[in-house]
Order: structure tokens, then C-alpha cells, then sequence
């Protein structure tokens, strides 16, 4: 009868969870291709979609070395319904409902059934995995798959594991090291499962079988790009080159700065803060919950893996790349939370605090001058209609584009980011731009800022704000 009643209130939350999930995709079913997304979600499908799938390789001036698999997946659904901003977001539901249930899913294996919906309200009250919903983007379907995967090999689905393995390979290079971590994850498992050494090896050799058809999937894709580009991963000249450049020491301890405070951005703080509390009030019972030590190794194995095997590169830790690791990281602190070890007053108290500050996340805005995941936030919602705004004023005063100095992701066409047939664009701002398209989402250099900021340098034209979001117009002096 119990077991019944929170069955029927988990169910319950599963649908106010889909309910919410589909109202921010249909609320944002309109707004244009934003950041990474205008690249990944338009300008690579548009290719596929002009050449009607001709060619497998995008050419070199789109290609960032990863498989692009999404920008197919994209152009297909063009291809079938149309090239729209409609069709495109709802393209992402798939993905959007599989990581809803998927999440449920865990809640109900790691966290007590009584708690489970309340988990996963608080696992989809990060703003980073929210503002994902509302926007058309390739970390969807990376993150869906990962969760499948995790799904099918604590359940030992063999095949669908493998088959989640595929996509990974075949997705964003994190694609790649989720994984690893998975196997990783699978072999500790393994290890606690067999009893002796010769179960041991039969089990793994077994295991790790399901992992080889996603690695010859990987090579015979990148053996191709080499025998037909000449490179891998990147070319120098390349507009992602940067991106594969090692840092010195100092980009190295900027890096870990910048790792440790996407850890906490957003609300994420007060997970940190929980977790850390409730091991000075459990102590040793902190580890007793075996469930609870199996996450643990898995997300030490992400953070190791994918985010600190970053730091010797530029620009790879932006915050949606996080959302596997804080996920797994919320998942080990609701199910010690929420275990018999907890008192339900603090259980509550937890819980209250968790969601009003993980909510407060969404209208973190920080001074101009301090870069800031905006793609991660929902905070950035209204950047779409104030943009629109913007360029009808432009319109309006017969303002040339070819005069307008913007920044990015502004400054590709306006029908790659709208996908309004405008072929239109802004050119990248440089000291001699007559006008400046400025927002605060764009992230720019102080430099620059300063620069049109200088009154003796530019007027403000014209500016379009809302809820701690705007943009600027300014006409050189």
C-alpha cells in the first residue's frame, strides 16, 4: 500500500517533470540558433541539407573535427519537415523526454522510493541542463546517451549499452571520454560482482566487448577524414585551433580557477555545501551506502577524465560540458540525503535550500566585464527578442550591415541564425567598425569593451534591455 502511494506520487512528478520540460522547449520554439548552437545546429546541417547528404565530410571552414552526426541528425529533420527554428527545437525533444526519464530512472535505482520524485525535481533544477532545453544543441543527445548508457549497464543491457556507446564515439569528442568512464565504471562494478580472478577476467573480456564496435565506428570515421583531409582533430588555420593549443603554466592555474568555479556557478555551490556537510555530520556512515560509493568513483572518474584532462587546453571548460559530472555529483549527494541515515527535518531543510538556491542560479548576472556561460543559464532568454529589436531599428535607420562591427556568435548571416533566407550579416568588430552591435551575452575582451565604451570614440545610439540583459547600438564620433 505504501510502496503503491509513492509509486503513484513519483509518477505523479515524472509528468509535472515532462509537462515542464515540454513547456520550455514549446516557450522557446521560435528563438534563433544561439553560441556553439548556431555552428553545430545551422551552419554545418545547412551543408547537408543544401547538398541533399552528397557529401559525408563538411568542408574544411565548418569542419571541427568531431563526428558531425548531430548536424545530420538536424539536416534530416529539415529534410522531412521543413528548415525551420519550429522544426529544430522540436527536433530536440527526443532528447529532452530521454533525459527526463532517464534521470527518473536513476532516482528510482539509487535514491529511497519515498524520496526518488523529489530527487529528480531537484536533479532538473539546474539552470545550465534547463537553459540547454530551450536551445537547440549537440550536449542533448551527448547527455541522453551517456544516461541511457549508465541505465543499461547497471540493468546489464548488453546490447543497448553497445548501441549507446556507438552514438557516444559518434558524437562530440566528449563523447569519447564519457565512454571511457563508463567502461571504467564498469569494471568497478565488475570487480565488486566476481568472486575470484578468473571470474574477473571472463567478465571484463566480456564486458569489453560491448565497447568495441564504438571505437571501430570512431577509427573508421577518422581513418577516412585523414586519407581524405590530410589531418585529424585539427588544421592549423583552423578556427577551433585555439582550442587545441597548450597553455603554459599560468593558463594552467587560470584554467583550474575557471574549473573550480563551474563547479560552483549557478547554485551549484549549495550542492557542494550539503555534501560537505552532511560528510562532517555522517563521518564514517558517509561511506557505508555501497550505491553511494559506486557514484562517488563514477563521478571522480568524470572529473579526472573529461574536465581536469582539460586544463592544459584553451576554452574546454564551458559549463554545459559539466552537466554529466553535476548530475552524477547531485545523484551521490540526494542518495545520502535521502537515506535512513538522514533526519527528515534535515531532509527537508536540505531539500528547501537545494531548489530555491539551484532556482536562484537561472538570475546569477554578473558586471559586464566578467565572462559568463550564458548559454548555461536561462537568463539568456531575453537576448532573442531584444536582438530582433535591435536589427529592426538598423532596418529602420537604413543602417548598413556591411557597416556594423558585432561579436560572437553575432556574426554569422542572419539566416544561418535564424533561418529566415537573410543572407545579411555583421562583420567581426575591429577598431575602424563605423557602427558596434554590442550585448552583454557576447563575453568580449576588456579591450574591446573599453574601446566602445570610449565616449570620444562612440555614441550610444541606441539601447534594448531587459532583465539584466542588453544591447547596445554605438556610431562612431
Amino acid at each position: 500500500m505504501i510502496r503503491s502511494m509513492y509509486q503513484n506520487k513519483n509518477n505523479f512528478i515524472l509528468l509535472l517533470c515532462f509537462s515542464t520540460a515540454l513547456c520550455i522547449v514549446i516557450f522557446n520554439i521560435n528563438n534563433s540558433f544561439f553560441w556553439d548552437g548556431v555552428h553545430y545546429g545551422s551552419i554545418q546541417p545547412d551543408f547537408y541539407y543544401a547538398t541533399h547528404f552528397t557529401n559525408y565530410f563538411v568542408p574544411d571552414s565548418m569542419d571541427s573535427g568531431e563526428v558531425p552526426s548531430f548536424a545530420m541528425y538536424i539536416a534530416a529533420a529539415w529534410t522531412l519537415f521543413g528548415r525551420t527554428l519550429t522544426v529544430s527545437h522540436l527536433a530536440m525533444l527526443p532528447f529532452v523526454f530521454g533525459i527526463v526519464l532517464q534521470l527518473f530512472l536513476l532516482c528510482r535505482k539509487f535514491i529511497n522510493p519515498e524520496y526518488a520524485g523529489i530527487a529528480l525535481i531537484l536533479l532538473l533544477a539546474d539552470t545550465t541542463l534547463l537553459s540547454q532545453f530551450s536551445l537547440v544543441s549537440p550536449d542533448l543527445p551527448l547527455l541522453f546517451f551517456f544516461l541511457l548508457g549508465l541505465n543499461s549497464l547497471l540493468k546489464n543491457r548488453k546490447l543497448l549499452l553497445a548501441i549507446c556507446i556507438c552514438f557516444l564515439f559518434l558524437n562530440i569528442t566528449r563523447g569519447v571520454l564519457l565512454s571511457f568512464c563508463l567502461l571504467l565504471f564498469d569494471i568497478y562494478l565488475t570487480n565488486s560482482l566476481a568472486k575470484n580472478w578468473k571470474e574477473k577476467f571472463n567478465l571484463l573480456f566480456k564486458k569489453s566487448l560491448i565497447y568495441i564496435p564504438g571505437l571501430i565506428l570512431f577509427f573508421i570515421y577518422n581513418y577516412n577524414h585523414f586519407i581524405l583531409k590530410g589531418w585529424m582533430l585539427s588544421y592549423e588555420g583552423s578556427p577551433w585551433e585555439g582550442t587545441k593549443e597548450v597553455v603554459d603554466l599560468h593558463g594552467f592555474l587560470v584554467n583550474t580557477i575557471l574549473l573550480l568555479w563551474r563547479l560552483i556557478d549557478f547554485g551549484k555551490i549549495i550542492i557542494w555545501i550539503i555534501l560537505l556537510m552532511l560528510l562532517l555530520k555522517l563521518k564514517k556512515q558517509f561511506f557505508i551506502l555501497q550505491e553511494s560509493k559506486s557514484l562517488l568513483f563514477l563521478a571522480i572518474c568524470i572529473l579526472l577524465f573529461v574536465h581536469i584532462d582539460m586544463l592544459w587546453a584553451k576554452n574546454l571548460l564551458a559549463h554545459r560540458y559539466f552537466m554529466p559530472f553535476n548530475i552524477i555529483l547531485s545523484l551521490l549527494c540526494a542518495s545520502i540525503l535521502f537515506s535512513n541515515l538522514v533526519s527528515k527535518k534535515i531532509k527537508y531543510i536540505a531539500t528547501f535550500l537545494w531548489f530555491s538556491v539551484l532556482i536562484s542560479g537561472s538570475f546569477w548576472i554578473y558586471p559586464d566585464k566578467i565572462a559568463k556561460g550564458w548559454d548555461s543559464t536561462l537568463a539568456h532568454i531575453p537576448y532573442f527578442e531584444l536582438r530582433h529589436h535591435a536589427i529592426q531599428y538598423l532596418n529602420e535607420e537604413k543602417i548598413d550591415f556591411k557597416d556594423v562591427g558585432t561579436f560572437f556568435p553575432n556574426t554569422a548571416s542572419l539566416d544561418k541564425i535564424d533561418l529566415n533566407h537573410d543572407v545579411r550579416n555583421f562583420n567581426n568588430y575591429n577598431v575602424r567598425s563605423k557602427y558596434v552591435f554590442y550585448s552583454n551575452i557576447y563575453n568580449i575582451s576588456d579591450t574591446a569593451y573599453d574601446a566602445i565604451h570610449d565616449k570620444d570614440s562612440y555614441e550610444l545610439l541606441k539601447r534594448f534591455d531587459d532583465n539584466g540583459v542588453f544591447i547596445e547600438l554605438f556610431k562612431k564620433r
